[in-house]
């Protein structure tokens, strides 16, 4: 009995000591995880779709998120609409989950994650100051690239997805300046001059909305041609291939529903695929 115990140690003393010796390899074998970011930056449209629903709104463990709150800041964390902008909107979706999750599905490498950056902030402009370069919320989405990049090694900037015009109608089509130039200056501030190459996606916006001033229609074809003055850029539209709408249009007319951020997730994706061409 006392033969058998001595074994029995033996035994253990060897499985453990294999155990540590796979567990040191898998360690050494396993790079660690680089990301594929995508900054999400904006105003409002880019998080507030009405109507969030958990079993249709999912999410991936591969899927992770910058955070901004709290203990959350600059600590990368599952993502989950509400993505922690600067403006948390509870019970309010995006397009940036749709679009990552189109994305794994067609791009996703085994050692690599997908990271989003949210920068959004409800009703932030040009106008205001904010997006110019050397402003807040400019700065703050630049220093949060830059972090992740020299914090994970091999992590890229895999596009910019940028929602935002309704709060700038006012400078009619002197917003293709701004807009032009806080493109070339991000890209350029985060990755030099191969910046250039880095798409930066512009989504269309909400129809109804646009249809009911001139102001409107001529902030949304400025958005709509960046693609014409601007490299690398590309259009999202709320009318192609059809009018994203909502049951009631009048109802929180500036804004798409949960289930147009949804449609809008794939049209970015879509235009992001035909840049990657």
């Amino acid at each position: 009995m006392k033969r058998l115990t001595h074994l029995n140690c033996l035994l253990f003393c060897i499985l453990l000591v294999a155990g540590c010796q796979r567990t040191e390899n898998s360690l050494e074998n396993n790079p660690v995880i680089a990301y594929d970011i995508f900054p999400v930056i904006g105003q409002s449209n880019a998080y507030n779709g009405f109507g969030l629903d958990y079993e249709i709104d999912v999410t991936d463990p591969r899927i992770q998120q910058l955070g901004r709150f709290d203990s959350n800041n600059y600590k990368i964390i599952a993502a989950r609409d509400p993505l922690e902008h600067h403006t948390l909107a509870n019970g309010r979706n995006g397009f940036a989950m749709t679009f990552a999750l189109k994305y794994l599905q067609y791009y996703w490498e085994g050692n690599r994650q997908v990271l989003l950056i949210p920068g959004a902030k409800d009703g932030s402009s040009f106008r205001n100051r904010e997006w110019n370069k050397g402003d807040t919320l400019y700065n703050d989405i630049v220093r949060r690239i830059k972090y992740v990049l020299e914090k994970y090694p091999g992590s890229k900037v895999r596009a910019f997805l940028w929602h935002q015009g309704e709060s700038d109608v006012y400078w009619g089509r002197d917003y293709a300046g701004m807009l032009d130039r806080m493109i070339v200056n991000m890209r350029r501030d985060v990755a030099g001059s191969t910046g250039d190459s880095i798409p930066f996606i512009l989504g269309g916006l909400v129809s109804y909305w646009v249809s009911q001033r001139n102001d409107r229609k001529i902030t949304d074809s400025v958005i709509s041609e960046t693609p014409e003055r601007v490299s690398r850029t590309g259009y999202a539209s709320a009318r192609e291939p059809f009018i994203i709408t909502k049951p009631d249009n009048t109802v929180d007319d500036i804004h798409f529903n949960a289930a147009g951020q949804r449609e809008l997730g794939r049209r970015y994706f879509n235009v992001y695929r035909a840049l990657k061409k």
